[in-house]
Order: C-alpha cells, then sequence, then structure tokens
C-alpha cells in the first residue's frame, strides 16, 4: 500500500481551507452591507435634523414677524435653540427674501448633500442672511425695516 491512494490527510486540509475562504467572503459582505446602511441611516439621520432645525427656525421667524407687524415700533427678538451639529457634521442656515410677501429659509449640509427648503408668507421686509450651525436669533430690526436672523453668543 502506497501514499499515492492514501487521500485522508488532503480532505481536512482542503476542507479547512474551503470553510475559511467562505466565512471570509461571508463577513467581506457582511461589513459591505453593513456599511451602506450607515451611510443610508446617516443621510436619513441628517434629512430629519435638518428639517427640524428648518422647521423651528421657520416658526420663530413667523411668531417674530407676527409681533413686529402687531407692535409699534421697537426691536422684537426671539432665540431658536438649535444644535450645533447634526449626524456629526456643521450645516448652514440661509434666509432669503423671495418676491412679494414670501420669503424661504434653505438648511443645508453639504457633506451629505442635503438641503431643506422652506418656504413662508411674512409681512415684514426680508433681510437675506446665511449662518453656520449653532443658536441663533431672529430679529426684526425697526431701523432697517427687516426681519433677519443673527448668531447668538454660544
Amino acid at each position: 500500500m502506497g501514499f499515492r491512494n492514501d487521500t485522508r490527510g488532503a480532505s481536512v486540509a482542503i476542507t479547512h481551507t474551503l470553510t475559511l475562504g467562505i466565512t471570509a467572503l461571508l463577513i467581506t459582505g457582511l461589513l459591505v452591507g453593513a456599511g451602506g446602511m450607515l451611510e443610508r441611516q446617516q443621510q436619513r439621520v441628517a434629512s430629519q435634523g435638518l428639517q427640524n432645525v428648518a422647521e423651528s427656525v421657520t416658526n420663530e421667524l413667523k411668531s417674530v414677524d407676527r409681533l413686529a407687524t402687531r407692535s409699534r415700533g421697537g426691536e422684537v427678538a426671539s432665540a431658536a435653540s438649535i444644535p450645533n451639529h447634526i449626524a456629526g457634521h456643521s450645516y448652514d442656515v440661509e434666509l432669503v427674501d423671495r418676491s412679494g410677501d414670501r420669503a424661504a429659509l434653505f438648511v443645508n449640509m453639504s457633506v451629505t448633500d442635503v438641503t431643506v427648503p422652506v418656504e413662508f408668507r411674512a409681512e415684514s421686509d426680508i433681510c437675506e442672511r446665511e449662518l453656520t450651525s449653532g443658536p441663533l436669533r431672529v430679529v426684526y430690526d425697526p431701523d432697517a425695516d427687516c426681519l433677519t436672523i443673527e448668531p447668538t453668543d454660544r
């Protein structure tokens, strides 16, 4: 009896190699799938966070606008407590004047390429402004006769 016909040792080594190869492929597939899922989750979190900031600031703008039109001059201001970062990144808030009594607020994050626009009506004129993330104030300035946003002390 010779060693040429003996295949017992080879079958264990081949089985072990195949098991390691299949396991490596499965783990790689899981990691790739989980990475894509995490990116989509971060995109959703960023989008929802920007939507919350846009709604909060827009509500403050509408409130200050109502108070300014009812007041008899004088500055009207309201603080909007918004986060410094969303999904670990900073973002921009831009107030834009549209035609007539229309205005728009854009909240965007360049890292995730997400922009949330919110249009609203304002009886006051709008002084356009763009700020980087963080707490801000919505102000009606009677000297400039306009509604705007400005940063607050952090």
